[in-house]
């Protein structure tokens, strides 16, 4: 891959949502803001459509509630508990809004660490 971009986000998991609680539920707020925001960030760094084949780690932050010592245990370990996977790369794919049928190739992985970021690799 030969561009590498770092986007300073959250990663959010896409939501599964009915017709009825879309607009009632809070987390399809969040979700719907959280799209914007990373279509905005994506659009900065220059990239305007879904790659068709890319590398994406998405770094989790730390609750408030861990400790240092168990910060730095797990600092850039893998990320093991909820949002799964394959929710973070369907909400990062969401975002541009458009058929992404023509993605043929993803690496991905979720890590712990210190702020929440998107680092996405691209051809």
């Amino acid at each position: 891959m030969e561009n590498q971009y770092k986007i300073i986000i959250n990663p959010m998991g896409a939501v599964r949502t009915t017709q009825a609680g879309k607009f009632a539920d809070k987390r399809y707020h969040r979700y719907r803001d959280y799209k914007t925001e990373l279509r905005l960030l994506l659009k900065q760094v220059g990239i305007h459509k879904c790659p068709s084949a890319f590398f994406i780690k998405f770094v989790l932050p730390f609750p408030v509630s861990y400790t240092e010592k168990k910060k730095d245990l797990l600092r850039g370990k893998p990320h093991t508990q909820k949002p799964d996977l394959d929710n973070l790369v369907k909400g990062f794919m969401d975002c541009f809004g458009t058929d992404d049928s023509g993605v043929h190739w993803i690496r991905m992985s979720k890590v712990w660490g210190d702020e929440g970021k998107i680092i996405l690799g691209t051809e």
